[in-house]
């Protein structure tokens, strides 16, 4: 498993210091999909960042951990946060890959595809010259590319944005990790091509039993693709359940308000439903709940006491009054 427990990722800006992560706890499993959602700046690609050890220069973990199992049996955790850097280059790529928001600045563009997914074969297998240039030809053609004998000397600018998006899956699974971080991986693609993405996400981790952490915004991919729920708001988990559950019986307020706004052709005509404010600056100091100014549910104790993550059987929320 890859556990993170009370992490927290401090940033040094003009406005003063930012909690981007204020005690985020989550356990992802071989085989499972874990969903992180929540609306733009609550820090789901922060988290993503943190696990890989890839902060900005004015970030820094302030506490918590990150552990990842060790492939031999009753062997202890690796403490991710402890490793020195030469160390952290073997698990990143090899035991945790990630792939970004937007493929064509995650790519060399003065490289050829090929020998992008040759280097990350190289470094993480023991595959080397020839045998590395045959599994890539073999990864290209796995995640659909046309032609891969010819299209692995091509160049990233001679490849569309879907095409990108599955170099960089070949490229990340040709390492073979254990686990994949997915952070809005088809945010920058239309929707028929989106739908082919998730789909080979999903068939590649059910051959390999991947465990997937997949960072979006939307809901409907979620529902399709997740067995876990985390919902982030202003840095902090504030409702985590199993999927079906999450959007049969959203209990936070916020979760609640979110599966409202989603368009239904049963509500034509109707309007929908909007959460008025916006997320609360994270420099700030809170003392109550962080949803409570935006929450039609609030009362005087979620002005002056924060909730705790709690709860039982597998479903956990942060608030006073769950609905």
């Amino acid at each position: 498993m890859l556990q993170l427990q009370d992490l927290q990722v401090v940033l040094d800006a003009d406005a003063g210091l930012v909690k981007a992560l204020d005690g985020i706890s989550l356990t992802l499993q071989r085989g499972e999909t874990f969903a992180l959602v929540g609306e733009s700046g609550c820090g789901k690609s922060m988290t993503a960042l943190a696990i890989m050890r890839l902060l900005p220069d004015n970030g820094r973990i302030a506490r918590g951990r990150v552990a990842l199992s060790n492939q031999v049996p009753d062997a202890k955790p690796t403490e991710l946060l402890s490793l020195p850097e030469s160390s952290m280059r073997k698990v990143r790529g090899g035991r945790v890959g990630i792939i970004f928001q937007e493929p064509a600045t995650s790519l060399n563009p003065v490289m050829r595809v090929g020998d992008q997914i040759v280097e990350a074969i190289e470094a993480h297998t023991s595959l080397r010259g020839a045998s590395a240039r045959r599994k890539a030809v073999e990864w290209l053609k796995r995640v659909g590319i046309p032609e891969p004998e010819r299209r692995i000397d091509s160049y990233p600018f001679e490849m569309s944005g879907g095409q990108k998006q599955r170099v960089m899956i070949a490229m990340t699974l040709a390492a073979e990790p254990d686990f994949l971080i997915a952070d809005e991986p088809t945010t920058a693609l239309d929707v028929t091509i989106q739908k082919q993405v998730l789909d080979l996400l999903k068939a590649l981790q059910g051959e390999r039993q991947l465990g997937l952490l997949l960072i979006t915004h939307d809901l409907a991919v979620v529902a399709d693709m997740a067995h876990r729920v985390a919902l982030m708001y202003a840095g902090q988990i504030i409702e985590e359940a199993p999927a079906p559950t999450f959007f049969k019986q959203p209990r936070h307020p916020y979760a609640r308000s979110l599966l409202q706004a989603l368009p239904d052709a049963a509500l034509r005509g109707q309007k929908l439903a909007a959460i008025s404010g916006t997320v609360p600056p994270l420099w700030q100091r809170f003392v109550g709940c962080r949803f409570a100014p935006r929450c039609d549910r609030a009362q005087a104790q979620c002005q002056t006491q924060a909730p705790r993550l709690e709860g039982k059987g597998g479903s956990v929320v942060r608030c006073w009054f769950p609905v």
